[in-house]
């Protein structure tokens, strides 16, 4: 099901928009997804939903500390995709065509990289991903059509932090992020968890705009 819409939506949408820059694409996706919210509402309502699992509730022991069992689970399977996607990345042909793909689309394709198949793999992963992480969250919280733009808006600070093009970075930038939220929100308040989690990125971000752990560009 996911290759159906990923495929077509890529090839006949966002492809043609590549060759003017990643703004387009960008811009027009985040069309897709208002336009997807609104279609949400329109065929099953904004009413709070819920995916319902028998393990949604359970919770576990480590420590001495009770954690949810969802939490541990999300963690273990992010760390799983984290590590898979990062040897891919750097262990394989297809990574290293995705890599020069990304640095300079011209000379990859000059050395016969199929830049176009590249980006069509990159962004069906990508899908997948987001799948799953979508899964993961409507079992562990309860969710609306709108509310992907929070979990957008953190993804991006997450991505930004731990620095661009580095899948190790962004994990390390989603634990750092995740940590700095939890430890805010126990001195001032859980309605503060985003706030300072976003002025946190805010400081870093000024101090090293390349992330934490990207790499500088040479100018």
């Amino acid at each position: 099901m996911l290759v159906v819409i990923v495929l077509p939506l890529h090839r006949g949408l966002l492809e043609p928009l590549m060759a003017k820059g990643p703004e387009p694409a960008l811009l027009t996706t985040f069309a897709l997804s208002v336009i997807a919210q609104n279609l949400y509402i329109l065929f099953w309502s904004g009413d709070t939903q819920t995916l319902q699992a028998s393990y949604a509730t359970a919770s576990l022991t480590i420590g001495g500390l009770r954690v949810p069992a969802m939490y541990v689970i999300s963690f273990a399977i992010a760390l799983v995709l984290c590590g898979a996607v990062h040897l891919m990345i750097q262990r394989t042909g297809l990574g290293r065509e995705i890599r020069a793909s990304s640095e300079d689309s011209e000379a990859a394709a000059g050395l016969g990289v199929n830049v176009t198949r590249v980006r069509v793999f990159v962004y069906g992963i990508a899908a997948a991903c987001a799948a799953v992480g979508g899964v993961l969250v409507g079992i562990t919280f309860d969710f609306t059509p709108t509310s992907g733009l929070t979990y957008l808006l953190t993804g991006f600070a997450v991505v930004v932090l731990g620095g661009l093009g580095s899948v190790k970075g962004t994990l390390l930038g989603a634990i750092m992020l995740g940590v700095i939220e939890s430890v805010g929100g126990a001195f001032f308040g859980d309605g503060y968890r985003d706030l300072i989690g976003f002025v946190a990125f805010l400081i870093v971000l000024s101090l090293r705009p390349q992330g934490l752990f990207g790499r500088v560009l040479a100018q």
